[in-house]
């Protein structure tokens, strides 16, 4: 991350292509991450292009605020919240605060998708890429994100990581909250 800024390139992948990099590279362990997103009722959050969301990985919470700076780039602030303030609505005033400071919405925000995502990282000098799958209620998919430490030519270092697979970067797929809707809209057009 650079300076409250996130930048990275997503790439989605099929399960061949996510296995076929598993094994090209040697990544960490596994680290199980269960993300949970809010909006208010008139989706204000959603028409302003910003993701409010808790992470937990293991005992830690960590929330979230990412507004758009361009189309690889994300204004990003993360702080850790208290074990009791799993939800918005039961933040410290102190944390509430903190989140209001940074967003300003006129109705309350409750959760509105909640998914898991096992996470696979590979540190290198210039970035951390992270190989992805996550469960959206009843549906599965991969991705590879690259989230450059500091500024380079991170398109060309990706392409190069790509290459066991034969994919090259052409742009960022959508957002796992933008994936979480489109699962969610498709269960309801099926029903």
């Amino acid at each position: 991350m650079l300076n409250n800024q996130e930048r990275e390139l997503k790439v989605l992948l099929t399960r061949e292509q996510y296995e076929k990099l598993m094994n090209s590279y040697d990544f960490n362990s596994p680290v199980l991450q269960k993300n949970t997103y809010y909006d208010s009722a008139n989706e204000e959050l959603k028409n302003k292009k910003i993701g409010l969301r808790i992470r937990m990985i293991g005992n830690q919470n960590i929330l979230t605020v990412k507004k758009p700076k361009d189309s690889i780039t994300k204004y990003e602030y993360e702080f850790p919240i208290s074990d009791e303030s799993i939800s918005i609505e039961n933040l410290h005033p102190s944390e509430r605060d903190h989140l209001e400071s940074i967003i300003h919405v006129d109705q309350p925000v409750y959760p509105t998708v909640v998914f898991e995502t096992v996470r696979y990282n590979l540190q290198t000098q210039d970035a951390t890429i992270s190989l992805d799958q996550t469960d959206f209620d009843g549906h599965r998919d991969y991705e590879l994100e690259y989230e450059y430490l500091e500024d380079h030519d991170g398109i060309s270092k990706l392409n190069e990581f790509l290459k066991p697979i034969g994919i090259q970067y052409e742009k960022n797929g959508p957002s796992k909250l933008a994936r979480a809707f489109q699962y969610k809209n498709q269960d309801k057009e099926n029903l």
